[in-house]
C-alpha cells in the first residue's frame, strides 16, 4: 500500500493525552513517571499534552490481551525462542503462565465485543 509521506500541514497546536495513572492495576511509578517525562517533551516541542483518565482504558486493556493471544502464541512466541535474549524469554514466559493457553473462545467473544 502506497502511504504519502507529504500533504497538507496539520492544525496546530498538535494535541495528545498521556495517561500516566491508569484506572485498574496499580502502574509502576518508574512507568507513571516515563509517561510523564514523555509528556513534558512533547510540551516542549510544541505539543498541547493533556492528562486524561478514559473510562473503559481498562476494557480496553483486557479487550486487546485477548484479541493478541493468538497471535502471540502462534507466531511471537515461537520467534522470541529463537531470537530473544533471557529477558525477553522471561517475559513472554510469564505472560504465557498468566493466561489459559486453550481459551481461544474467549479471543472470539472478545473480537465480537470489540466491534461494539
Amino acid at each position: 500500500m502506497d502511504v504519502r509521506l507529504e500533504g497538507p500541514p496539520l492544525p496546530r497546536p498538535l494535541r495528545v493525552a498521556i495517561v500516566p495513572t491508569p484506572e485498574g492495576p496499580e502502574v509502576h511509578p518508574s512507568v507513571s513517571k516515563a509517561i510523564q517525562t514523555a509528556g513534558a517533551y512533547l510540551a516542549d516541542a510544541g505539543y498541547e499534552v493533556t492528562a486524561a483518565a478514559p473510562s473503559d482504558l481498562s476494557r480496553a486493556a483486557e479487550l486487546w490481551h485477548e484479541l493478541a493471544i493468538p497471535n502471540v502464541f502462534g507466531a511471537l512466541q515461537p520467534r522470541m525462542e529463537e531470537l530473544g535474549d533471557e529477558d525477553s524469554k522471561r517475559s513472554m514466559q510469564l505472560w504465557v503462565d498468566a493466561y489459559e493457553r486453550g481459551d481461544f473462545d474467549r479471543s472470539s467473544r472478545a473480537r465480537s465485543n470489540a466491534t461494539r
